[in-house]
């Protein structure tokens, strides 16, 4: 790159003579790298016969500039002479992200599994004279499990009451407090209490809310004969913003900063700030992603599925947003079958839905990072 970069150089330049060579870093390389680099570009220069001097009057001016994006570094040239002012550049691969050496894991385990299919599932917080209780919805309904000391036992369920057949693939959130719930499934959004009797209301459709670690809240509003979002968004402030169609999007850390990611229904994953302006980009992740905090690491991961089809043994990747770059870390988490469904279940747990392509059956994992230490 440094050769071919130079070349261009002076093939602007239009003669071999001496250069006053200024050097400026735009890019997250630190100062070794960038000296690196620079030292490289000087020795390609002095191999073209191009001295680098002080700058003098009448004389050729060259100022390279490093800067970057998610996927490369751009190398840019700006050589003037006298009014002349020539721009080339050069794209630079970036090195392929390695597996972090922080030691970091996903531990995975098995919570409940059933033979329709689950959308969601919320751990509820014990108090006094309760047992720890589980919430899940499914395809049929809401149930109430508690916990017996030997599992989880079914101990109240409600129908969910809905005039439209679910979409193929049906997806749905459970948002919970002490002793009451929303949930939100395609069409309909249903609440109600726990106890002393589980109860469930149902009305039309409305926007999903989703949380970032700033503890803002943004709505969307899903689409509700398909199973992804339309891509408008409300902020708590009242702002609006218009992205592109998403199959979901959770809120993450950068270096402790607030972001956003989306799951872009074309492929790509979006980085935004806070107030939902974009970052970048880039292709690779699967559909489902939830991000959850840690005492490992930078404290912040984002737990992603790859890209697939639904009839194919799944995986979950950790990764780490780190100067708007997603890096992955530890190993993947195997499935059987594909993840039909993750979600951020608050602090540093979510949890994963996915089917098990031997039985058919649908299992629900608790998922939470490990600092192997």
């Amino acid at each position: 790159a440094a050769r071919s970069f130079v070349r261009k150089i002076v093939t602007v330049m239009q003669t071999r003579g001496p250069v006053a060579l200024s050097f400026r870093n735009a890019s997250a390389l630190t100062s070794a790298e960038t000296a690196a680099i620079r030292l490289t570009l000087e020795r390609e220069l002095r191999g073209q016969d191009v001295a680098i001097v002080e700058p003098a009057p009448n004389g050729i001016e060259l100022t390279i500039t490093i800067a970057e994006s998610l996927s490369h570094y751009l190398w840019v040239a700006e050589v003037r002479r006298g009014e002349a002012n020539d721009v080339v550049m050069e794209e630079v691969a970036r090195p392929q992200p390695t597996k972090s050496v922080l030691p970091i894991s996903i531990e995975k385990r098995p919570v409940i599994e059933q033979d329709h299919p689950i959308v969601d599932i919320r751990l509820l917080e014990p108090d006094a004279g309760h047992t720890s209780a589980m919430l899940v919805l499914d395809s049929l309904g809401l149930s109430l499990y508690e916990d017996t000391g030997a599992g989880w036992k079914q101990t109240q369920t409600v129908a969910i009451q809905s005039s439209n057949p679910w979409p193929r693939d049906l997806r749905g959130f459970l948002n919970s407090s002490r002793d009451s719930y929303s949930a939100y499934l395609p069409g309909l959004v249903c609440s109600g209490v726990l106890r002393p009797a589980l109860s469930m209301q149902c009305k039309g459709e409305g926007p999903w809310p989703f949380y970032s670690p700033a503890h803002q809240i943004a709505r969307a509003d899903f689409v509700s004969t398909r199973n992804f979002f339309s891509g408008r968004l409300a902020n708590d402030n009242g702002s609006q913003k218009r992205l592109p169609p998403f199959f979901t999007m959770t809120g993450a850390r950068d270096r402790g900063r607030a972001v956003w990611l989306f799951a872009g229904t074309d492929g790509r994953t979006r980085l935004y700030n806070i107030d939902l302006e974009p970052m970048g980009s880039w292709a690779g992740w699967g559909s489902d992603m939830a991000a959850i905090e840690s005492q490992c690491g930078s404290r912040s991961q984002v737990l992603v599925t790859q890209p697939g089809d639904a009839s194919a043994a799944d995986s979950i990747q950790a990764y780490e947003i780190l100067d708007g770059s997603p890096q992955p870390v530890g190993d993947a988490v195997t499935f059987s079958g594909p993840v039909t469904a993750l979600w951020t279940a608050g602090g540093n747990t979510a949890f994963a839905i996915a089917q098990d392509l031997r039985t058919g059956g649908y299992v629900a994992f608790s998922l939470a990072i490990a600092c192997n230490r």
